[in-house]
């Protein structure tokens, strides 16, 4: 029996079907059941066996208000902290949300199976690009989306929204430092999103969690 601790563990894995923990084979069904209780820092190669397992590669990490919060096994782990902390402010803007699915990081050599963590119809714009999340409404809508939590005063606003474009059709971004030009930053928000008539939505949050940038379309 594989027993899981409730702290962070290194381990490393293989880039087929087989994983282990200090040299104990484990299968893929038992690396998600082990993200229940405790976090893995996973390597860059993703396993194709995770991946494979489709929605059973997804744990739960609770509720943000009435919208069930569920993340990939291979969701990149050093953006899980600020993709949370984006989808709290999102969900507590916004009314209706039911779900939100942080998405596994899906590496080029596993692309065909990229398709089955999106929406019918919906891949990343980009070749070999993820989105962060899923978003599901109460009336059914899904957007894919990827979130920003950027440092800084929203001076580079521009190439991590696209960054976004070819991530996603929408994007949540939360500006963490103070902003010293906001009708700048709004300006930058607006040209993009009239240069870029694919790209569905857009969302901006100052450091104090207030909106000051939002298109739907």
């Amino acid at each position: 029996m594989l027993k899981c601790v409730d702290h962070a563990i290194k381990t490393s894995y293989h880039c087929s079907t087989e994983y282990s923990i200090n040299g104990v084979r484990i299968t893929p069904e038992e690396v998600v059941n082990c993200f229940q209780n405790c976090i893995f820092v996973l390597p860059n190669t993703a396993g194709r066996g995770i991946l494979e397992l489709g929605e059973g590669g997804f744990f739960g990490k609770g509720k943000i208000d009435a919208a069930e919060v569920l993340s990939h096994v291979l969701h990149e782990p050093g953006e899980i902290a600020g993709n949370m902390e984006v989808a709290t402010l999102f969900c507590r803007h916004n009314k209706g949300v039911r779900r939100i699915k942080l998405l596994p990081n899906v590496v080029k050599e596993d692309a065909g199976l990229r398709p089955r963590f999106y929406p019918k119809g919906m891949t990343p714009r980009g070749a070999n690009k993820n989105a962060d999340a899923v978003i599901e409404w109460d009336n059914g809508d899904k957007w894919v989306a990827d979130f920003k939590c950027m440092p800084g005063n929203g001076g580079k606003l521009k190439e991590r929204l696209y960054d976004a474009y070819e991530q996603a059709d929408y994007a949540v971004v939360k500006i963490c430092g103070e902003i010293k030009e906001v009708q700048k930053v709004i300006e930058t928000a607006d040209r993009f999103m009239k240069g870029h008539n694919q790209f569905k939505g857009l969302i901006v949050y100052d450091n104090s969690d207030r909106e000051i940038f939002r298109i739907i379309k």
